[in-house]
C-alpha cells in the first residue's frame, strides 16, 4: 500500500499498535484486559409507629443504584450500563371497633436504566468534533471488512437505550367481623408510566469499507446516517383498577 488518503490519516489514531509480538503483515492483534467496573449502592430503611391502640403507621423505602462502565474493544472510550430502582410505601391501619379495621397503603416505585450510554473519552480523538460526519457529533463508526475490528471508539458512536418505569399505587382493605363470619373487601389503583427510547442506526453515522485498502484510500461502499426526526421516545400510560370481596365463615367463601 503506497497511498493513504489524507482524510483517513486522523482516524488511524483510533487503532492502537499491535502488541502480539509479531512484526509482519498489514494488521496484527491488540490484546487488552478491558476492565469493567461495577458499583453497587443499596440502601433500605423501615419505620413503625404505634400512635394508639387504634392507629399505627409503617413506612418502608429502598434505593438501589448500580452503574457499570466498560471500554470498547480498542480502549478508546468508556460506555455505561446503568440501573436504578427506588421504592417507598406508607401503610396506615385504623381500628374503628373490635369488629371493624381498615388498612390503607400508598406506594411509589421507579425503575430506570440506560444501556451503552457514552461515559468518557479515553483518548482525545474520541471527543474531537472535527472528525464527525454530522454537525455536533464525533467520529462515526468505521466498519472495515476483511478482519479489522469495528471501530466504535468515539463518544456517542454506539446507540443508547433509555428506559424508565414509574408506578403509583394505592390500596385499601377493610375487615369486618360478625360472630363467626369475616368479611374482607377493598380496592386497588395503580397508575403506570413507561418511557422508552431505543436508538437504531449509530447516532454518529456508520461508514463501511469492503477492504483495508478501500479504507486507507477512503472508498466506502455504504453509509448509514440516523434521521433524528424518526427516532422518538415511546411513552405508554396505563391505569389499573381492581376490587376484592371475600367472606370467611361457616360454608361460605366468595
Amino acid at each position: 500500500m503506497t497511498h493513504i488518503d489524507k482524510a483517513i490519516l486522523p482516524y488511524l489514531g483510533f487503532y492502537p499498535l499491535r502488541n502480539d509480538g509479531l512484526t509482519t503483515g498489514d494488521t496484527g492483534t491488540f490484546n487488552t484486559s478491558g476492565v469493567e467496573r461495577l458499583t453497587e449502592n443499596y440502601l433500605t430503611a423501615r419505620g413503625d409507629h404505634h400512635f394508639s391502640d387504634k392507629d399505627s403507621l409503617a413506612v418502608s423505602w429502598f434505593y438501589d443504584k448500580a452503574p457499570l462502565t466498560m471500554p470498547d474493544s480498542l480502549v478508546d472510550t468508556l460506555t455505561e450500563n446503568f440501573t436504578f430502582r427506588q421504592m417507598g410505601s406508607i401503610e396506615e391501619t385504623h381500628i374503628f371497633s373490635p369488629g371493624l379495621a381498615n388498612t390503607a397503603r400508598v406506594g411509589f416505585s421507579r425503575v430506570a436504566a440506560t444501556v451503552t450510554s457514552p461515559a468518557s473519552a479515553l483518548i482525545p480523538l474520541a471527543k474531537d468534533p472535527s472528525l464527525g460526519a454530522l454537525p455536533g457529533r464525533f467520529s462515526p463508526e468505521l466498519i472495515v471488512d476483511g478482519g479489522l475490528v469495528t471501530m466504535d471508539g468515539a463518544l456517542g458512536t454506539v446507540s443508547s437505550d433509555i428506559l424508565t418505569w414509574n408506578s403509583f399505587q394505592f390500596y385499601d382493605d377493610a375487615f369486618l367481623t360478625r360472630g363467626t363470619h369475616t368479611l374482607k373487601f377493598g380496592f386497588a389503583v395503580e397508575h403506570m408510566q413507561n418511557s422508552e427510547f431505543s436508538g437504531g442506526v449509530p447516532p454518529n453515522g456508520s461508514f463501511e469499507f469492503p477492504s483495508l485498502k478501500d479504507f486507507l484510500q477512503n472508498n466506502p461502499h455504504s453509509l448509514k446516517i440516523d434521521d433524528p426526526t424518526t427516532t422518538r421516545p415511546i411513552n405508554v400510560r396505563q391505569t389499573l383498577f381492581g376490587a376484592m370481596f371475600k367472606t370467611i365463615g361457616v360454608g361460605a367463601r366468595t
